[in-house]
């Protein structure tokens, strides 16, 4: 399989679309930030930025995240994944279980730049991006391991690591739940995240699986969003 190169760099907004401006956006990552509770320093904001014109440059090449829009990568996909935060501990080794573009292991990396994280994604094409985002970014503190958490070898290596398990858009509750723990420390969590219909997927599983209970809900949402969105925060006995 040949091997994904990275594109050639563009400016982030060439049309000068105001929608899209550098100010604009500014505007919007800082406000959806505060709303979370979040303040990012400026240095932090430059990353986010390079990071928004890595994963357009990289969407024109390689199916990443379904849009090169600016406004909807920073709205729809960076600002969400900044939801699991408050939830986290500055130091917590974290596990992005089916990372794809980096969603949400990269984004909770700026905020939290002390946390350990690893970036477990299965495909080739995507975990090269992953690395080149990691070198571009100057990321320390994080790895990407390219393989799919089931298979046994992975699950030999990192079973009973991480201190916290994010999933985002990575499959069924049922599926993660059966995928998740495993990789989790006792007392460790895992963190999902699920759209509006969180409890009815949650009303399906009752029983939980063994060896986990629902530790919290959080709910979430965002001025310019029309439904709020939950992170099921759910810990290893």
């Amino acid at each position: 399989m040949k091997e994904a190169t990275a594109p050639e760099s563009k400016p982030l907004n060439p049309a000068g679309d105001p929608v899209n401006s550098s100010a604009k956006l500014r505007e919007v990552l800082e406000g959806g930030a505060e709303e979370l509770g979040i303040s990012l320093p400026a240095a932090t904001v430059e990353k986010v930025f390079q990071y928004l014109s890595e994963l357009k440059q990289w969407g024109e090449k390689i199916n990443l995240v379904g849009t090169d829009n600016l406004r909807e990568l920073l709205t729809e996909h960076f600002l969400d994944c900044l939801a699991p935060v408050s939830l986290l501990r500055p130091r917590d080794f974290t596990l992005d279980l089916g990372s794809g573009a980096g969603l949400p292991g990269i984004p909770v990396k700026l905020a939290l730049p002390e946390i350990r994280m690893v970036l477990l994604e299965q495909r080739q094409k995507k975990s090269v991006f992953l690395r080149q985002v990691v070198r571009t970014l100057g990321l320390t503190g994080i790895e990407v391991i390219q393989g799919q958490a089931e298979t046994p070898g992975i699950r030999e290596v990192l079973a009973g690591t991480f201190d916290a398990v994010l999933s985002r858009a990575t499959g069924k509750l049922r599926e993660v739940l059966a995928i998740g723990p495993p990789f989790l420390k006792r007392g460790g969590k895992l963190l999902v995240f699920k759209g509006p219909k969180a409890e009815e997927e949650l009303s399906r599983l009752d029983p939980l699986p063994r060896g986990v209970n629902l530790a919290e809900r959080k709910p979430y949402r965002f001025s310019f969003w029309e439904n709020p969105r939950t992170i099921l925060v759910f810990e290893k006995n």
